[in-house]
């Protein structure tokens, strides 16, 4: 297939100077895109309802409204908001204020692409999805770097849905690096699989060089400080991002060099049974059974009881311990989760069956 490319010369700002941009939730890919907006000369609202995030935009210099109030005024509607939040604040404070004038943006296809939301059939919906975070998005905007972008048309009614979509791209930034077209499920599909087949595996051959290399009598300290801590890792992805994933070898030591391709072969067997495992992580993406199955469990203690397991493992403690003897400062990003006791769990089969799984698997570590 071939691959779909677009730049800033491709793209007319002119075409939305003079429209009203909503910008609904002002996290911190909302407010990078806000900021980079405005900033592009264009006439940016806030549409939001959480008073953290209000004063939050009311600091920035924006105009607040409430989220039905932001789409009756916008042309332009970028939902950005969180995920536990997204299907019920369409269907009940955007969806009803919609007409054919409007615009419809998404910065993640996963809602359209399967089938969480019913859009109206009589607007364009566009996709806008910086392959960046938020606070990247804006430092690469005022360094007039720009950043990666993905973008779509889920469907179109008016003749200018094309000529939109790239002028709110380049409006953000979207286009200075380059922007490549997909399908919302494309773009989803990719993002899913990211998260769980590759980070996946990237987490588990981390931790169990970790466990390896602590039961064979290495410092725990010494082990962060070379694999994690030394910042190894990120000047090898750094150098992958700039001369590719192969020649990036050559800003490493020979002796580096011959390790790892060497030994790299070693991992054939491995590398299969990973193959295998992504192919069926993806056919499940693919097919709708993990958004079905998201769905059903995303307001359920299933994520909890899974999380609960990882932050208690004798691994996290082992962590916990390295950090605090190396006067390392870690912040408190998520307060203790509660989770049912083990009598309501097993009221429960299919928590139950997690809650198994989960002290069977972390107790490896």
């Amino acid at each position: 297939m071939k691959t779909t490319i677009f730049r800033e010369n491709d793209a007319d700002l002119s075409l939305v100077k003079d429209k009203v941009i909503s910008v609904i939730g002002y996290g911190n890919q909302a407010k990078a895109q806000a900021l980079n907006m405005r900033d592009s000369e264009l006439e940016v609202i806030i549409g939001i309802t959480d008073e953290k995030y209000k004063k939050r935009s009311e600091r920035d210099g924006f105009e607040n409204l409430s989220i039905a109030e932001a789409v009756q005024r916008g042309e332009f509607i970028f939902l950005l908001l969180p995920d536990k939040d997204m299907s019920e604040s369409f269907e009940t404070q955007v969806k009803p204020h919609f007409n054919e004038k409007k615009t419809l943006i998404f910065s993640e296809g996963y809602y359209l692409a399967f089938n969480i939301i019913e859009i109206p059939k009589d607007i364009d919906v566009l996709l806008i999805s910086p392959r960046a975070l938020g606070e990247v998005v804006r430092k690469q905007f005022i360094n007039k770097e720009g950043f990666f972008t993905f973008i779509g048309i889920n469907q179109e009614s008016s003749l200018n849905a094309m000529n939109h979509l790239l002028a709110l791209t380049k409006a953000i930034g979207g286009l200075k690096q380059a922007a490549i077209k997909m399908t919302f499920k494309q773009q989803s599909i990719l993002k899913l699989f990211s998260e769980q087949a590759f980070r996946a595996a990237f987490n588990q051959v981390l931790m169990r060089s970790i466990k390896n290399l602590e039961e064979a009598g290495y410092p725990p300290e010494a082990i962060y400080i070379e694999l994690i801590l030394s910042e190894e890792m990120i000047y090898t992805v750094d150098k992958m991002i700039k001369v590719g994933l192969i020649k990036q070898m050559n800003f490493h030591s020979q002796t580096s060099q011959y390790g790892s391709l060497s030994r790299g072969v070693k991992y054939s067997k491995v590398g299969g049974d990973i193959e295998k495992i992504h192919k069926i992580f993806l056919e499940n993406i693919e097919n709708g059974q993990f958004s079905e199955e998201w769905e059903q469990y995303k307001n359920t203690q299933k994520l909890d009881i899974m999380k609960k397991f990882a932050f208690n493992t004798n691994f996290s403690k082992l962590e916990k311990g390295i950090y605090k003897n190396l006067n390392y400062s870690i912040p408190e990003i998520q307060k203790e989760l509660e989770v049912s006791s083990k009598e309501q769990i097993n009221q429960n089969q299919e928590l139950k069956n997690t809650y198994e799984t989960y002290k069977k698997f972390y107790n490896q570590f």
